[in-house]
């Protein structure tokens, strides 16, 4: 899975074939077909074993904020795990999106499960009267949105590979425009 996680991100599902990833997996091609139906089953186990990596190191670490200081924090380490999973968000987010069967059974359903994650904890905060009484749906969905956009746009467009300072201040600036806003003063 780790070969086919590498291979589908640089050169894509499509162009990837099964005797590469055998290759690259050290075994026989007909050794796949005893472990998997078909490519897609591949794509759809990588696919699967990421959004569930993700999950549970976003669920490890968002029980430990309570703060705008941990949020900071959070968001440095989540930023580095980004970085050191670059070829597994890369078939999570791009080649979903071409294999519809695989992104409602998959991505929709971890997807919701991170939301789900995040909503709660926001809601705790606002409970607490840390945070503001916003929607904590809608919150987690603009939390999540920006954190994975921002992520994939940066490692994969504008900085492709960002030094630790780089990420520090993304995370740095990221934390603070989630929990203090944009607006100097706010009205």
């Amino acid at each position: 899975l780790k070969a086919a996680e590498h291979l589908f991100a640089d050169q894509g599902y499509e162009r990837t074939t099964t005797k590469q990833l055998a290759e690259a997996s050290g075994v026989a091609e007909g050794t796949l077909f005893r472990h998997f139906e078909s490519k897609k089953a591949i794509l759809a186990a990588v696919i699967s074993n990421g959004w569930n990596i993700l999950l549970s190191d976003l669920l490890a670490t968002l029980c430990e904020v309570s703060d705008c200081q941990d949020m900071v924090t959070l968001l440095r380490h989540r930023l580095q795990d980004f970085h050191q999973h670059a070829d597994l968000v890369k078939v999570c987010l791009i080649q979903t999106p071409f294999h519809p069967e695989l992104c409602e059974s998959l991505q929709r359903e971890r997807l919701r499960q991170m939301l789900e994650v995040l909503e709660a904890y926001i809601q705790t905060g606002i409970d607490r009267g840390v945070y503001r009484p916003l929607n904590p749906a809608k919150v987690a969905q603009v939390m999540l949105v920006m954190f994975l956009g921002m992520s994939w746009i940066d490692d994969t467009l504008v900085n492709p590979h960002p030094s630790s300072e780089d990420r520090t201040q993304m995370a740095d600036t990221l934390a603070d425009i989630l929990m203090n806003g944009l607006l100097l003063h706010p009205s």
